[in-house]
């Protein structure tokens, strides 16, 4: 009976969550507080899924699988990043952010069904340092000036997508160099 405590994940490998140990989406949202059934419903999830460098490629789908599983067994649907187009099916949604990746898997989850939300970093990432002087910011993407930002056409993101299949344009703003708003 979960007792509305959420229980810590396990990490044994330096900060990555070990998929042996822990079976992520089976062991800890349902000790979230209710089951999820009952915070979910028809409701959306955004999983994550980016950036999981240092896990390999069968505990990420075992840890993300699992997580789109349990959103869905609760009757959601599932937003993730891009790296977790895969897993997704008909009515989740796939959010694009790495420019740097091959396209080939959003087209192909675009054709399953699964809508695209384009983030991508170059454009919408608005902790993005407006020229290599500024003093904060990242430029791992590039710099952005305010023009990049407005003047780009979404549907030039990821060759070979339909106008169709893109939910919508979402920017993001990450902490790590943001003082105030």
């Amino acid at each position: 009976e979960p007792d509305g405590v959420a229980k810590r994940p396990t990490r044994r490998r330096g900060g990555v969550l070990d998929a042996d140990h822990a079976r992520a989406g089976d062991r800890s949202l349902p000790h979230r507080g209710a089951h999820p059934r009952d915070r979910v419903g028809e409701g959306t999830v955004h999983i994550g899924g980016d950036e999981s460098l240092s896990t390999s490629h069968e505990d990420y789908l075992e840890i993300v699988g699992s997580a789109v599983d349990t959103v869905h067994r609760a009757g959601g649907r599932v937003v993730a990043w891009q790296e977790a187009a895969d897993l997704l099916g008909p009515g989740d949604l796939v959010q694009v952010w790495d420019e740097r990746q091959d396209f080939s898997r959003i087209v192909e989850a675009s054709r399953r069904g699964v809508g695209v939300i384009l983030s991508p970093a170059s454009r919408t990432y608005l902790d993005a340092k407006y020229s290599d002087d500024f003093p904060l910011g990242l430029t791992w993407a590039g710099t952005s000036e305010l023009r990049d930002c407005l003047e780009w056409d979404p549907l030039e993101v990821v060759p070979g997508l339909g106008p169709s299949a893109v939910a919508g344009v979402e920017a993001a703003i990450w902490s790590e160099t943001t003082r105030t708003l």
